[in-house]
Formats: C-alpha cells, sequence, structure tokens
C-alpha cells in the first residue's frame, strides 16, 4: 500500500508542470463577455453584464480593456456607459495603447472627445512612443488633430523613428493634418 502511495506522489509532482501548462493554456481563450459584447458594441449585453456586477474593466483574449475595443469600433454609447460605471480610461494593452491612442488613429472623434472629457491622458506614449496625436497624425484624421491639440496634446513628442506628429503627418502626404499642427506652434 505504501509503495503504491508513493508511486501515485512521484507520478503526481512529474506531472504537475504538464498540469499547470495545461490550465495556463485554458486562461487564455477564457471568454470575457462583457468585452465580447463591448467589441460589437451591444449596448444592452454590456449594460446588463454590468448591473449583473462584472467589471467594466475586463480584458479580453488579446489583453485589451473592454473600453479600448469599444473605442476601436466607434461605439460611443458603450464607450460612455463603460467609463460612468467605473472604466479606467488610460488602462493599456500589451503594447501599452489606450483607448484614446486607439480612437485616434481610427478616427472616431466623437469617441476621442468622450474620453478627454472622462480625463483621459492626452500625453501618454505607448511602447514605441507614440501619442494619440502622432496616431491622429499618421493615419491624417484632422477633427481628431485638432481636438487632441485643443486639449494640449504635446506637439514634438518623438516616436521611435525620431518622427513627431508634423513629421508623420507631412510624410504621409496629409497636408490639412500638416497645416494645422504648424499653427498650432509644432516643429518639423
Amino acid at each position: 500500500m505504501r509503495r503504491r502511495a508513493l508511486i501515485s506522489s512521484i507520478i503526481a509532482l512529474a506531472l504537475a508542470p504538464a498540469l499547470a501548462r495545461a490550465e495556463v493554456q485554458l486562461e487564455l481563450f477564457k471568454r470575457a463577455p462583457l468585452a465580447d459584447a463591448a467589441r460589437i458594441g451591444d449596448f444592452e449585453q454590456v449594460q446588463r453584464l454590468l448591473v449583473s456586477g462584472q467589471s467594466p474593466n475586463v480584458s479580453d483574449y488579446e489583453d485589451r480593456p473592454a473600453l479600448m475595443v469599444a473605442a476601436m469600433g466607434g461605439y460611443l454609447s458603450v464607450v460612455t456607459l463603460l467609463v460612468a460605471n467605473g472604466a479606467r480610461t488610460d488602462a493599456r494593452d500589451p503594447a501599452g495603447n489606450t483607448a484614446l491612442h486607439l480612437a485616434a488613429e481610427r478616427g472616431h472623434d466623437d469617441v476621442v472627445a468622450a474620453l478627454v472629457a472622462a480625463g483621459a491622458r492626452v500625453d501618454l506614449e505607448n511602447r514605441e512612443g507614440v501619442t494619440p496625436l502622432i496616431y491622429s497624425a499618421r493615419a491624417g484624421r484632422l477633427a481628431v488633430a485638432r481636438r487632441l491639440i485643443a486639449a494640449r496634446a504635446p506637439l514634438d513628442v518623438q516616436d521611435y523613428t525620431g518622427r513627431t506628429a508634423l513629421g508623420w503627418a507631412e510624410t504621409n502626404g496629409h497636408r490639412n493634418v500638416a497645416d494645422t499642427l504648424r499653427r498650432a506652434g509644432a516643429k518639423p
């Protein structure tokens, strides 16, 4: 009997690392219903999940906060609902982006306005040194660039390539954004 218990213990110890890895892999594939609903802009489902007690700061399978996936899609009502229920406006994804970064890049001016009004920081850089203003200038999002400039976004931050918002606007041929940045005092 002792021998059988000893063998069982040895087998359990030998399998422990493999079981732990399997548990971590399963964790990667867990679904976050609130983040899924935010990704498709399902206001009613997000509201139901919040009322049932789900955190507004839950992340999706790519570790992007629900607020970020809603902002990426331009779902203003969902963004507003999440912020009103305590979503952190400056939560980051693994690349260091915030909801404001990705809303700015995609040109969702109304979402950018809501995030700025809720206190999202306009000066945060992601891991590549990119700010929301650089994203908007690089993509030629004039309305967003104007809004970020009005919110006192820093004009002359350089990203990992050494380019500023003005540099990106010029490189990508977004003359109207470049002119707006120059008028605001951006330097080449």
